[in-house]
């Protein structure tokens, strides 16, 4: 984004990462660009508030991704369930399913470290709680020992002592992640719908998984995690620059232009899971005459009524986590508390005093 070639603009899958864009004067306030009547305003709630920040408004939201829950329909048959009318809506459903489909070559429940590596709110988000805040002024604010926190924690660490999950809880990349489900050694999983390519070539159908939302954990408040891709914009190009780009990414991303994709894509038998931000738009339609299940297009509609879309990209502060994560899961013993307390205070020690200093 530096530089006499650079673009004007491109395309950022981390609202985090369009953030560090705007801290470090590259990425553009576009609220003197966009039109009053922008389709901007269209979007969902929570992806507008993913792009306001403070008073500025620094991207145009692009397609959505949603993770939900997914189970082998071939474990829920075994243990005695339909996926038809499956249902899993607490988190002590979801240990008891688990419990029912583990066997002595599949475990009933995943546990891998880079899901709190790269996306620890699919668990902690289902509980009401969040680990690491970026507020509106840019500062992070930590709270690694909230209830929320501390009750997923300890329900993985149920899940791992009684046996119901991998043995090796030290995965902490997508291969070793995806290379589980390939061969089937975990009974439920996390799942992105738009993975359907990744596992057609290992013989895994739609048909073949069933997708949830992420069960509600003790605290009773549940949001669904949501990834959104945006379109950012070089502050070091001219104002006619800008403008011309913003106009240029209200139309290729704006709600005509995604509507128009989706009537494409059914009319033409295209199977593509490309969520809009806008709820408007029946992105799905096509999709089931093209052997999607119900559970997948119905899963990932609940999820993006229910979305919240995490400003913080959770890499930073899980560097330092993963370290203790397997530790206080594995031991009975261990203190949760303490350990995160820890955790807390070291990663304010070490970087996140200095990131918010930089701020200002």
């Amino acid at each position: 984004f530096m530089g006499d070639n650079s673009p004007v603009m491109m395309s950022v899958s981390s609202i985090s990462y369009i953030r560090d864009l705007y801290n470090a004067g590259l990425a553009a306030d576009i609220s003197g660009y966009i039109a009053e009547d922008s389709d901007f305003y269209k979007t969902y709630d929570y992806v507008q508030d993913a792009f306001y920040y403070g008073d500025a408004i620094i991207g145009f939201p692009e397609k959505l991704e949603v993770p939900l829950l997914g189970f082998f329909n071939d474990s829920l048959i075994e243990a005695g369930y339909d996926p038809n009318n499956f249902t899993c809506e607490t988190w002590d459903d979801y240990y008891e399913i688990a419990e029912k489909m583990n066997t002595d070559s599949c475990s009933g429940s995943s546990l891998y470290v880079y899901e709190y590596y790269l996306w620890p709110n699919n668990w902690f988000l289902s509980n009401g709680a969040e680990p690491a805040i970026q507020n509106d002024d840019g500062t992070i604010t930590l709270d690694f020992t909230n209830e929320g926190v501390l009750q997923t924690i300890d329900f993985f660490r149920r899940l791992y002592l009684n046996g119901l999950t991998n043995s090796n809880i030290n995965y902490t990349n997508i291969a070793d992640m995806l290379t589980l489900i390939y061969n089937k050694k975990v009974a439920s999983f996390t799942l992105y719908p738009n993975w359907l390519s990744r596992l057609l070539p290992y013989d895994i159908q739609p048909s073949d998984i069933t997708l949830i939302p992420y069960p509600t954990g003790p605290s009773g408040n549940n949001e669904s995690s949501v990834i959104v891709s945006g379109t950012v914009f070089n502050a070091q190009k001219s104002p006619e620059e800008l403008k011309a780009a913003v106009v240029y990414a209200e139309y290729m991303n704006g709600e005509d232009s995604c509507g128009d994709f989706a009537s494409f894509c059914e009319e033409n038998d295209i199977v593509q899971f490309s969520i809009p931000p806008y709820s408007s738009i029946d992105w799905s339609a096509g999709l089931k005459e093209n052997g999607i299940p119900d559970s997948w297009i119905n899963s990932t509609n609940v999820a993006l009524e229910n979305g919240f879309i995490t400003k913080l990209h959770s890499t930073a502060f899980t560097t330092y986590l993963t370290t203790q994560f397997a530790g206080i899961i594995r031991e009975e013993d261990a203190d949760i508390v303490g350990t995160l307390a820890d955790a807390q205070d070291t990663a304010t020690r070490e970087w996140l005093e200095d990131f918010n200093t930089y701020l200002n």
